[in-house]
């Protein structure tokens, strides 16, 4: 099946505060059920292996600046809605640059994952072991317009990736895999009228 649809589902004003407290995870279930309704959608779920890049540490070990834990930061490693830990900071000041500001590992391997995925082709995952927060810069040589001709300009090529790593930041990413939940469509038919 190759069409599109909008969907639009509605919460009753009275519903909405006890939607709002709603998980993503919740949310995405109560969609499934006017999926259901709607397409008669059936799904199940199923663990596969993934292939991934694991974060670990450089035999030369890390050189990134460790934040001490008495300096003040926003708050512990919790998850925001984003996925970065609440008072941490990854972002990129240009095509070819990530730093970050008392970031978790974690962090860093979710920025990896976000901001490489066209070129790396697999997520990243921690695997460094490190705890606490850090301070770092990664600096990635990018394609000048029209160097590549498979459209990825001004994007770092991965074997950049792997060594600017290794060299600035102690850290390298080895081939792994990682059980994943698939969720696995077994049915869905055109929608039912309203």
């Amino acid at each position: 099946m190759n069409e599109r649809y909008n969907l639009t589902a509605k919460v009753a004003a009275s519903d909405v505060p006890a939607y709002q407290s709603l998980t993503n995870r919740q949310r995405g279930q109560m969609l499934q059920k006017v999926l259901a309704d709607r397409f008669h959608l059936q799904v199940h779920r199923e663990t596969r292996n993934r292939p991934v890049y694991a974060l670990v540490v450089a035999k030369s070990g890390i050189k990134i600046k460790k934040v001490p834990d008495d300096k003040p930061s926003a708050s512990t490693s919790k998850p925001s809605d984003s996925g970065f830990a609440h008072g941490a900071t990854i972002f990129s000041t240009g095509p070819g640059e990530i730093t970050g500001h008392a970031a978790t590992m974690a962090d860093l391997a979710l920025s990896l994952s976000n901001r490489e995925a066209r070129s790396l082709g697999r997520l990243v995952v921690d695997r460094t072991g490190l705890p606490g927060k850090y301070d770092f810069t990664l600096e990635l040589p990018v394609a000048e317009p029209g160097d590549k001709s498979d459209g990825n300009a001004n994007q770092p090529d991965p074997g950049t990736l792997f060594t600017a790593l290794q060299e600035q930041l102690g850290l390298k990413l080895q081939p792994a895999t990682v059980p994943t939940e698939y969720l696995v469509i077994d049915r869905i038919e055109r929608p039912t009228q309203n």
